[in-house]
């Protein structure tokens, strides 16, 4: 099974920033080193327009992997939850006019709840919101997913937060994060075995040691790193997945704007191993 090198399309806008080259000349650098496929915000597809984005994706040879959106769950006032849920069929719409199969809503993440039962609060909100826009997102043939925080007293950064959500919403499917389960103090082949018939996506961080210091959480320290460089078990993740029948997108994930595109190009080589 074959597993596709992709990137954040917020990346390749970094990078195009950063090398003062338009974005379609940095897809041409990545694509002919293997990448394929890329992951897009929500918000810059409402910012450029989809025809734009569309069009670069287009022209550039890859395809959309899956879409995600930052969606606010820390205020829950009533007013703000019904604003949410009222977007639900715009959000999908803007996933569907870029043909994304998956919609990644990116919940709760900004701070940490100070009460076991404020977080446990937020998870059963969060769940229940999974479950109307994963009917919802039936009518556009999107696939609803979840992807695991770094931070443990943000809901959806423990593995029983997933079994929870899965429980209550079967149909929503699992993105695992190969390095936010580290920073979370998770062991990350346990998350991999736990939700391998869950799994549909991947965003593929690695980390090494915290010499420039471009992360702090919790506690535990690291830098970004290309793939099969740092102290995540890449090389085990990807055989296990792969056992599993997996063949979908390996993301990339660069935490920094530090040495993007060479981290990118060797990260992509990386995955090419297991083309």
């Amino acid at each position: 099974m074959t597993i596709k090198a992709g990137c954040f399309f917020s990346h390749l806008l970094t990078i195009g920033r950063n090398e003062n080259t338009p974005v379609e000349g940095v897809i041409e650098q990545l694509t002919e080193r293997g990448l394929e496929v890329t992951d897009v915000d929500v918000e810059t597809v409402r910012e450029l327009g989809a025809e734009k984005i569309n069009s670069i994706i287009k022209q550039g040879g890859i395809s959309v992997s899956s879409a995600y959106y930052l969606i606010d769950f820390l205020h829950k006032e009533p007013k703000k939850l019904r604003r949410i849920y009222e977007n639900i069929k715009a959000d999908l719409a803007v996933c569907a006019s870029i043909g994304s199969p998956f919609y990644m809503p990116v919940t709760c993440i900004a701070e940490e709840h100070e009460s076991e039962a404020d977080r446990e609060e937020c998870l059963k909100i969060i769940t229940d919101y999974i479950g109307n826009l994963t009917e919802a997102a039936k009518e556009y043939g999107i696939t609803v997913v979840l992807e695991d925080y770094s931070r443990l007293r943000t809901p959806l950064s423990k593995i029983s937060d997933f079994q929870y959500i899965f429980s209550q919403v079967p149909d929503a499917r699992f993105v695992l994060d190969t390095g936010n389960f580290w920073l979370a103090g998770v062991d990350v082949m346990e998350a991999c075995q736990a939700f391998l018939d869950k799994t549909v996506h991947v965003h593929a961080k690695d980390l090494g040691k915290p010499i420039y210091g471009e992360l702090d959480v919790s506690g535990r320290k690291a830098d970004s790193i290309a793939l099969g460089q740092g102290m995540i078990p890449m090389c085990e993740i990807f055989e296990v997945l792969q056992k599993n029948g997996y063949q979908d997108a390996a993301i990339i994930e660069p935490l920094s704007g530090r040495d993007m595109l060479p981290i990118m190009v060797e990260s992509i080589d990386f995955i090419k191993q297991f083309a």
